[in-house]
Formats: C-alpha cells, structure tokens, sequence
C-alpha cells in the first residue's frame, strides 16, 4: 500500500529541520542571508538617490529649499556609506564575528534609510494635492520593493520598514484632513499585508539556502567517498595487475622447460620401441601440450586485459594443422574408451590466412572440455566452409556424447572461472571457454553452443579467413578406383572426404563380401584397397584375395591395436598426408 505524506506535514518537517540546524549549517545560512542582503540591496545605492533628487526638483519651488536640500545630501551620503560597507562585507571571510558585524552595520543603515524615507512624509503639508499623491506613491513602492529586497533577514526589513511608515502615518496626521485619515488605515493594513508576504519569501530563501547547504554537504561526502572508492580501486587494481604479472612471470619460466620436454619427448619417439612404450610416451606428450595450453591460456588472460593480444596472421595448411591437434589427443580419448574423429570437409582449401597458434588453442580448449566429460561415446571435431569471394567463413565443430549441459549453466559457460555442474574427476579452472570465446572476438569471429542434457554437446566456432593464394598441395590423378572398405559410417565418411580432397576416384562398400565381389569382378580398374573395421576372419579373407588379384591394400587400424601383419597400415584418425604417401606408393 503507496502513502503519499501530506504537503503539511513536509512543510512542519522542513520548519523543524531548521530549528534543529547544526552550528555549521546555522553559520552557512546566517552568512549566506547577509550576502543575499547585500546583493539585493546593492541597486538601491543607486536608485534612493536618483528617487530622492527627482522628487527634489519637482519639490523645490513648494517646500523648504534648505531642509529639502539637507535631505537629499543626507541620502547621498548615506548611500556611498552604503556602498562601502557592501564592499566590505563582500570582500571579508565568512565567521561569525564577521556576520554580526557586519549585519550590525547593515541594521544602522537600513534604519537610516528607512528614517530618511519616512522624513519625507513631513513634506506632505507644503505640497500641492498632487504631489502629496505622487509621494504616497512612491513610499508605497519603496516599502513594496523591501520586501524583496530585504526578504533575507528579518531584522533588516523591520529595521527599514518600521521609521518608514512611522514617517509616513505622522505625515498623514499632520495633514489633519478626513482623507489622510483613511489613508493611514490602509497604510497600516498595507503593512500587514507586506508582513505577510515578507514571511513567505523570508522562509522560502531559508528554504533555498538550507537545501543549498544539504546540497553541498552531501556532495562533499559523495566526492570523499568517490576519492576513496577511487584510491581503493587504483589499490585493487595495483594488487591485480601485479598478480597476474606474477602469474605471467610464472607461466613463461615453467613455459621453457616443458616446450624442451615436449621437443625431446618428440624426438624420443621416432625410435623403435614396443608399442606400449611408444602408448606410454605419447600419454606423456599430450599431457604436456595439455598443460602447455593451460599456460598460454593464463598468459592470454593477462594480455585480453590489458589490451595487448593480436592477432599472428600467416599462411598454413588446414588438414596438417587440425589432424595433429586430433592426434595430441587421441592417446587420452583411448585410454577413456572413446572414439575421436577428425572429418575435414573435401571443399575446405588446402591452405589458408589465419591466426594458427589461436585457431590450435581454441580448438584444443573445445576438444580437451569434450573429452573431460565424455565417459562413453565419441568425441568428434568437423571443419567446414562457406567462401564468398576471396573471404570464407571457417566452422569448427566440436561435438560429442558426453553429460551435456542444462539451461541454467549454459548462462554462464563463456564466463571465466565458472564451470557448469563438475565433480572431482571434472573439476578444471574454468577459463578454457572463456579464453575460446574471446580469441573468437579477437579473430572477428564468434562462437555458440548447443547442449542436451544427457546427449551430449556441440561446440560451434565461425572465424573470417583469406584463401591462400599459395599453389595447394599436389594432388594424385590416377585413373584407376580406390575401393574403401571401412565398417564405420563415421571414419567411412572422414575418409571419403580424403580421398575427394586427393581427386582420387573412389568407390565406398560397408563389409568385406561386397569387397571381394568387386574385387573379383574390377581387379583390373583398383588401383587399392582400404581395409577398415572388419571382423578377423573376412578382413583375412579379403586380404588373400587380394594378394592372389596382385591388389595393394591398406589396413586401418586403431590407435591401441598391436599390428603384427605385414600389410601396410595406417592408424586412426588417419592424416591426410600419411595416406596420400602411402597411396603414392601404388601409382
């Protein structure tokens, strides 16, 4: 229920307020009073003078010519005694001994002035009738315009008013008529009438000034606090900005060692070892390009933050770039018990303009979250392109059969430091999205999610690139048909993009028995076989009709599986440059 507070009351609050003003605010509004005074009464220096003079010459020829002129150099010289003190008053600093001098000086001459003005009513009996009117009048206007004027301080109007119209009720006595009579009736209901109105403006400038005084307390305390609210934030600021230099510091010292582990881990591995050694050093690897991320991730951070992160724009090959990050990963997919996939659309270019070590971190972010938490299925990364002229538009696409994320924490998946629904085997520092998403802005690109609870997730990027103008790659022309016998319709069609990509022609069949019947009827127009995810038994089979039809194969295998067989093999995901030099070999 709204309660709107009565106008009166507001109004006895306001009253209240004043009678319980602080010292301070009693001297800011004393002082400030006696400034409004002076500033009002500054024009009457000049315009009681002039006044008087004027009615001096029209007076002169019906009155006392000396006590006339004695008026009017009284008034002149109080009036530059007026001038003076208003100079004065002006001019000193604002205290209290100061306020009541100079208040004191202005009640002198504020009785003065009145009493001078008053005296003129004693002309009222040597005038003719008409200028006795045109002198009513104008002390009419002069008491009028006191109200005004001297509206600020109550004693100063009293201090005029009251001689004056003393003066004036005398000289109407003295005129003895049943007229004058009257009009001092309606001078002293005149004067109730000024009261009224002088109490009204007097309380509304009180009004005014105690606001103004609020007003300037308030924005005292509002600039205090800011000043303080401002050094607490340059203090907050400081304590950050030298935190994630540490940060910073750290991440390129531990940087150093672990991209010369990775180098010699690399290097390592070329030597013949057993497979499980080889398992167990590429575990290593990608445990350590995993943390290599991590720390760029930090250091972007900082650098987003301050402005400084660019964009390294130069000319790379897309199928090498994004089959390796597949690779780093594929050693941790499978010891999940995952399938990782890497399909490359056949219209992609060959090579383009981009931003490689971004495009890889982003991608390695949106792959390391997928397989964080996918506990069965696949994990698969699709690259696509729409081309507009010179400009194309590259889509990276994560997606994969993990817990998936609900509305409310799709909120705020691109916030850093926030993580939707972990547990301890998922828990992460929440910064892999948020750093993805805003390399996206920094490459002009943007990046969306789209998420089933219990299904999985699919992670969209869309980045602006150039096409190289660079010569592609070689392709293979070959009149013969590659005939690929993979049981997988996912790798069946990753590869099939391959070979479209390597202008091969080609020809696709799902089982081993359609296989040896093309075999046996086309051996002539094969030019090989790739053989993939078959049962034992028909993969031998096919294998020997092969050899007896004199047809080259190739043998898919999986990542883990140990390969005793003479056959030439290829592991998945297979790279694009790994099967065009085996396929070579066949020409």
């Amino acid at each position: 229920m709204n309660y709107t507070m009565p106008e009166k009351t507001i109004h006895e609050k306001k009253i209240k307020s004043f009678s319980c003003a602080s010292p301070t605010q009693q001297a800011y509004i004393q002082y400030q009073s006696l400034l409004l005074l002076v500033s009002s009464l500054n024009k009457a220096m000049y315009v009681f003078p002039l006044t008087a003079t004027i009615l001096t010459v029209l007076f002169w020829p019906h009155t006392n010519q000396i006590v006339l002129g004695g008026w009017l150099f009284a008034i002149c010289v109080l009036s530059f005694i007026r001038h003076m003190v208003h100079k004065k008053i002006s001019l000193q600093q604002r205290s209290t001994n100061n306020y009541a001098r100079g208040l004191k000086y202005m009640l002198i001459l504020d009785v003065s002035a009145g009493s001078l003005a008053g005296f003129s009513s004693l002309f009222l009996t040597s005038l003719p009738q008409e200028f006795q009117w045109l002198l009513i009048i104008v002390l009419i206007a002069i008491s009028m315009e006191s109200v005004s004027g001297q509206s600020a301080i109550k004693s100063s109007f009293i201090a005029f008013t009251l001689p004056l119209f003393s003066g004036f009720i005398l000289g109407l006595i003295l005129l003895g008529s049943n007229i004058s009579y009257i009009l001092c009736l309606f001078a002293l209901l005149h004067v109730s009438f000024l009261y009224g109105n002088f109490t009204a403006m007097h309380h509304h400038i009180k009004t005014n000034l105690t606001l103004t005084f609020s007003n300037q307390q308030l924005a005292a305390q509002l600039k205090q606090k800011n000043q303080a609210l401002e050094l607490s934030n340059e203090q907050v600021n400081a304590t950050s900005m030298a935190k994630s230099k540490f940060i910073i510091s750290m991440s390129q010292e531990l940087k150093t060692p672990l991209q010369g582990m990775l180098k010699l881990m690399e290097s390592v591995q070329k030597n013949s070892y057993t497979p499980e050694t080889l398992r167990s050093l590429s575990i290593i690897r990608s445990s350590g390009f995993g943390l290599l991320t991590l720390l760029d991730d930090l250091t972007d951070v900082y650098r987003l933050e301050q402005g400084k992160l660019t964009p390294k724009i130069k000319v790379f090959t897309v199928r090498q770039h994004f089959e390796d990050l597949v690779h780093l990963l594929a050693i941790n997919a499978h010891v999940k018990g995952l399938k990782i996939f890497c399909t490359i659309d056949s219209n992609v270019p060959a090579k383009i303009e981009s931003d490689p070590v971004r495009l890889s971190q982003v991608t390695l972010n949106l792959l390391a979250n997928a397989l964080k938490f996918t506990t069965q299925g696949k994990i698969e990364l699709n690259i696509s392109s729409q081309i507009h002229a010179e400009q194309m538009l590259l889509t990276i696409a994560v997606a994969d059969t993990g817990i998936g994320i609900d509305e409310d924490n799709m909120k705020m998946i691109f916030q850093p430091f926030i993580q939707g629904t972990t547990d301890v085997e998922t828990i992460g520092n929440g910064l892999g999205l948020a750093i993805s998403r805003e390399l996206c802005l920094l490459l002009d690109g943007k990046m969306s999610a789209q998420s089933v609870v219990g299904q999985g997730s699919v992670f969209s990027v869309e980045i602006p690139v150039k096409i190289s103008q660079k010569a592609d790659l070689p392709m293979l022309h070959s009149k013969k048909t590659v005939l690929l016998v993979e049981g997988s319709s996912q790798y069946q069609i990753s590869m099939a993009h391959q070979l479209r990509f390597l202008n091969l022609p080609f020809e696709t069949v799902n089982n081993a028995k359609d296989a040896m019947a093309i075999c046996a009827e086309k051996r002539t127009k094969i030019s090989a076989v790739i053989i993939g995810h078959q049962s034992d038994l028909q993969q031998k089979l096919l294998i020997n009709l092969c050899q007896r039809l004199k047809l080259p194969t190739i043998e898919l295998v999986e990542y883990n599986r140990d390969n005793s067989s003479d056959q030439l093999t290829l592991i998945y995901p297979v790279k694009l440059a790994q099967l065009k030099a085996t396929i070579s070999q066949f020409k």
